[in-house]
């Protein structure tokens, strides 16, 4: 299935092999690039193509996932757009529960959707799988719009809108991963405090890459986090609603990388192994391709890329104020900016610098 010349590793001259492939964690598992939304934003460079999953190689990656994990794993159902294949996703969890009951596993699920095509009949039936989903969205209104094209030209935002009432009857929290961009970070305080007051319960923010930031853009983005996050009530000793990466810990002392390539990989509609979702979603040849469902990982090839590296190996992390408070950015997008997993990119290291700069602010009061 996947050429030796994917598999084969780009490891630095005198760079050893890791040790043995970390147990799976986490899986993205892409159903489809298929999609009913244009968003200019979105990192998959197959979106809106037809190409689904088939259902025999569906069933090769869970299989896949039960081998290489230990006694759980979460499979997050990603796209394109998984809920244009309701189909996939019941037999995903269909062949799930029946390796459950043949060995002592649990695999939970859960998914990004722009939630375009959910309705009652879909809400149901996700309840009914244990599937729990979070939506994506990009502004309220019209700033949604603007960027989250929906194909039949219908406002998508009116349709999550309408539906957040219904969607909270069948899993009682809601989520939203909003992405920031410098053409909406001016309103980002106002569009979350509207979202909650929608519905909305928690929020993951995620400044968008790959377009220019000016400096005043960053600024204004670290002030709208603090401006919305002390506006927040304390409910049971927490802020309501929740906000990620504010309200997480960040002390990472010793640490580099997130999960990626580490627990965590992804599986593309056509059973490729890659690091995460972002390295899915890159054309084949530049993504560090792991493996495939069908022949599993080289514990010797890409996969050791993404093992443990000491500070040393990463020396423009160094002398950084906030190395202790950051993983070295997102690996896919160094590799994307500087074909490199421990060299950051340079926006990394400014939106990870303006999310430190919030906390601090907020901390101070």
């Amino acid at each position: 299935m996947a050429a030796n010349s994917l598999l084969s590793p780009r490891i630095s001259k005198g760079r050893k092999p890791s040790s043995p492939i970390p147990p799976t964690k986490i899986v993205d598992l892409f159903l489809t690039y298929d999609c009913n939304f244009s968003c200019p934003h979105c990192f998959v460079r197959d979106r809106g193509k037809k190409i689904d999953m088939t259902p025999s190689t569906l069933d090769r990656s869970i299989d896949w996932i039960v081998e290489t994990s230990v006694d759980f794993a979460e499979i997050v159902f990603l796209g394109g757009e998984p809920t244009l294949q309701p189909l996939l996703i019941e037999r995903a969890v269909a062949r799930s529960r029946k390796w459950a009951q043949l060995c002592p596993i649990r695999l939970s699920f859960s998914m990004t959707t722009n939630g375009y095509c959910l309705n009652q009949e879909l809400m149901a039936q996700l309840q009914e799988w244990g599937v729990f989903y979070i939506i994506s969205i990009d502004g309220y209104g019209r700033r949604h719009d603007r960027v989250r094209h929906a194909r039949r030209g219908a406002s998508s935002f009116e349709v999550i809108k309408k539906n957040v009432d219904l969607v909270k009857h069948y899993q009682k929290k809601l989520g939203a991963r909003f992405t920031v961009s410098p053409g909406n970070v001016g309103w980002l305080a106002d569009d979350l405090a509207r979202l909650f007051r929608l519905g909305f319960d928690a929020f993951i923010l995620g400044p968008v890459t790959g377009v220019p930031w000016s400096e005043e853009a960053i600024a204004k983005y670290t002030s709208e986090i603090v401006s919305f996050a002390r506006a927040r009530q304390t409910v049971n000793g927490r802020p309501v609603p929740e906000l990620s990466p504010i309200d997480s810990e960040d002390n990472y002392t010793g640490l580099w990388g997130c999960g990626a390539g580490r627990g965590r990989v992804a599986i593309d509609p056509l059973g490729y192994i890659f690091a995460c979702g972002r390295f899915a979603g890159l054309k084949r040849r530049e993504a560090l391709v792991l493996g495939d469902v069908y022949h599993g990982m080289d514990p010797t090839g890409n996969i050791a890329l993404f093992q443990d590296a000491g500070r040393g190996e990463r020396p423009s992390c160094t002398s950084c104020a906030i190395k202790n408070r950051c993983l070295g950015g997102c690996p896919a997008v160094n590799w994307q900016e500087n074909h490199s997993l421990l060299l950051p990119a340079e926006m990394e290291c400014k939106m990870n610098k303006a999310r430190v700069e919030a906390k601090r602010q907020l901390a101070v009061g």
